[in-house]
């Protein structure tokens, strides 16, 4: 399970480009899958915030920060590259 947050607020360089961390969970997401690529990992991700989500958008998931990639109705899916995944416990 991962607790997943939006960013929000406003980016002092671009006030257009919201970039703010809240820290209050929004929702919970279920992992549906997980898969390598290389030392990458793909998490697939159903929440009931997964919908309201935009591709290239920040999330945070379990406090790490990832870009969402894809969207298909309530699962949204995220990339963990290695550095990420030896620094963080997504994977474990």
């Amino acid at each position: 399970m991962f607790f997943i947050n939006k960013y929000f607020g406003k980016n002092v360089i671009d006030p257009e480009i919201s970039i703010m961390f809240t820290g209050i969970i929004e929702a919970t997401g279920i992992i549906k899958r997980i898969a390598s690529s290389g030392s990458n990992k793909t998490f697939w991700i159903e929440s009931d915030i997964s919908n309201e989500l935009k591709v290239d958008q920040s999330v945070s998931h379990n406090g790490v920060c990832l870009t969402v990639e894809t969207i298909s109705g309530n699962v949204h899916s995220v990339t963990a590259i290695n550095e990420t995944l030896k620094k963080q416990i997504l994977d474990r």
